[in-house]
């Protein structure tokens, strides 16, 4: 791991933990085993560093979106793509992915939330750009919110994310290897249904 990526992942343990305000560029250089000066070499300030932190984590869910508009397929199975890769970055990089659902939430810094919740709105938009299109081509209903469906799709695997140990205690089969079972079946259950017609 290179000296930035140990910043990134330090820096993000410790905002997710924490909180922004908690956090001092000091403690960050301590954990990292370097220099305050090294640290501020690399990032103008605490607000700096933050905010590429998320960044990058919706940087990774925006690549996965423009990965799913690539695949030659339905757009059913482009968002079903999209919703699983989602979780797999989660897992990946959970401690950014952590620190965005705080600050996405009612339970980050109400003062740093515009920035974060802009950002995550414009994935969101990515996502609704898929159902419009599958809409579009007549995979699904009409009647059904696009907005909604998004939002849907994707807030599980922050769920996921945030009670991992809660779910694996609960589903046993629910572990760091099959995962992905939980995110296939709540998007089959939202876009396939469960009532019998």
């Amino acid at each position: 791991m290179n000296g930035i990526d140990l910043i990134y992942r330090t820096a993000g343990k410790l905002f997710a933990d924490k909180g922004f305000g908690s956090v001092s560029m000091g403690e960050i250089a301590e954990k990292c085993k370097m220099s305050k000066a090294n640290l501020y070499h690399h990032f103008s300030s605490k607000n700096d560093l933050y905010e590429k932190i998320i960044l990058r984590a919706l940087q990774n869910t925006s690549d996965i979106l423009d990965k799913a508009e690539q695949i030659d397929d339905t757009y059913i199975k482009k968002i079903k793509f999209t919703a699983k890769e989602h979780l797999n970055q989660l897992i990946l990089n959970s401690q950014e992915y952590k620190l965005l659902a705080r600050e996405s939430s009612d339970l980050g810094n109400k003062d740093r939330t515009p920035f974060s919740i802009g950002l995550f709105q414009q994935n969101l938009s990515q996502m609704i750009n898929l159902i419009e299109q599958a809409k579009k081509n007549k995979e699904i209903t009409e009647q059904c919110d696009s907005r909604i469906l998004a939002f849907q799709l994707i807030s599980p695997n922050f769920s996921y994310l945030v009670f991992q140990r809660l779910f694996t205690q609960i589903f046993e089969e629910l572990d760091d290897t099959n995962y992905e079972h939980f995110s296939e079946t709540l998007t089959e259950n939202l876009l396939n249904g469960i009532v019998r017609k």
